[in-house]
């Protein structure tokens, strides 16, 4: 039986289709802020959002969603902007 790269989250073991090892707290936090500044959804519902984007389970979506609320700023340096 093959060993897994790492902890995989995504459900795939590790192997070449994982990609939860990827994704870090700066790439969704981006996503979110463009997320938000778009209107799409309440930011109270991007979960869902941050599953289906990156492929992570609900808990990692929750996750990545907490941390960038608690850590959300409007003069946020990386929050990108849309063109109007």
């Amino acid at each position: 039986m093959k060993q897994p790269k790492h902890e995989c989250t995504c459900g795939n073991n590790g192997d070449e289709d994982c990609h939860c090892f990827e994704i870090d707290q700066q790439m969704v936090s981006k996503y979110l802020n463009v997320l938000r500044h778009s209107g799409i959804t309440n930011m109270y519902g991007a979960g869902p959002y941050i599953q289906e984007t990156f492929g992570v389970t609900k808990y990692d979506a929750q996750r990545f969603l907490i941390h960038w609320m608690k850590n959300f700023t409007e003069t946020d340096p990386n929050s990108a902007q849309l063109p109007v």
